[in-house]
């Protein structure tokens, strides 16, 4: 694959361990002609041990780095969050009052 495409090895394996076939990988990474999938799937399933391994580690690491975020974001940041759940749950009917007028109840 051309480094200059930027489209990790990770996306091709999950792509081809979700059942997706080298052609359907191409669909959803257009920037990859099938010789580069074909090569990065028999490359994953040459050492399909240690990538697993290692995506395994990789998947623990987004985890605790996802955790720990959460656990610090801001006390205002939290109720600002809090504040926009709220309003998406309001409901905010509309009653024709005219033909092109609209009042919120």
């Amino acid at each position: 694959m051309d480094a200059g495409k930027r489209i990790s090895l990770n996306s091709i394996v999950y792509a081809f361990r979700c059942g997706q076939s080298p052609e359907s990988i191409r669909r959803s990474f257009p920037l990859l002609n099938l010789e580069e999938i074909y090569g990065a799937i028999a490359f994953y399933l040459a050492n399909q041990t240690e990538i697993d391994e290692y995506l395994v580690q990789e998947e623990k690491e987004f985890e605790k780095l996802r955790l720990n975020s959460q656990a610090t974001i801001p006390f205002g940041m939290k109720r600002c969050k809090k504040r926009i759940r709220n309003c998406s749950r309001r409901n905010y009917e509309t009653k024709v009052t005219s033909q092109y007028r609209f009042e919120r109840r």
